[in-house]
């Protein structure tokens, strides 16, 4: 697995308000950002997202909690963006975070640059399900969850959930989804 520790830019996220300018554009996993600060921000979400059971501006609160740039509405014009962390966690572990309301393609972590890490996880919150665009490839490893409002429509507390389940993300490596409720897509490196 190739990893490009190069690219993470360790400590706390720079620059204000945009933690991606100073070590990344915005498509592409090559920010670290602090664990134990991100992991406050998903406990704070988990208890904003309590009883709520539609995705509907949770993904935007997500993207704040995992320390990357909300999107503008102007971004938003030109299409769904997907938003990117990579964490370094247990001595040398890398994992990421992929948060969008689209299906991922997995070569984009085997790109030139970008973080292939240990764990790499994709969150996909959508209000009504799409098909599937999900591609896998040879050379990662990832783990896509795909919540959608008619699957989340009675779980208890399904969005505070996600977040208590990231927060388990970045202590272990290894998400579980406690709602029961996800999609699952896997790319398996061979």
């Amino acid at each position: 697995m190739t990893k490009k520790l190069d690219n993470i830019s360790y400590g706390k996220p720079s620059a204000g308000p945009n933690p991606l300018k100073a070590s990344q554009s915005s498509n592409v996993a090559k920010i670290r950002t602090d664990v134990e600060e991100t992991k406050f921000r998903l406990k704070n979400l988990a208890k904003k997202w309590k009883g709520i059971n539609s995705v509907k501006g949770f993904l935007t609160d997500l993207w704040i909690a995992i320390g990357v740039e909300a999107v503008s509405d102007r971004q938003r014009r030109g299409g769904n963006p997907s938003r990117y962390a990579a964490f370094e966690i247990d001595d040398d572990m890398i994992v990421t975070i992929r948060a969008s309301s689209h299906n991922a393609d997995a070569k984009n972590y085997s790109k030139e640059g970008n973080i292939n890490g240990d764990s790499n996880l994709s969150i996909v919150l959508q209000k009504r399900w799409h098909k599937s665009t999900f591609k896998a490839d040879a050379e990662v490893e990832m783990k896509e969850y795909v919540y959608t409002d008619s699957k989340i429509a009675e779980i208890k507390d399904p969005l505070s959930q996600i977040a208590d389940s990231l927060i388990g993300y970045l202590d272990t490596g290894n998400y579980v989804d406690t709602t029961g409720a996800a999609i699952l897509h896997e790319s398996l490196q061979r």
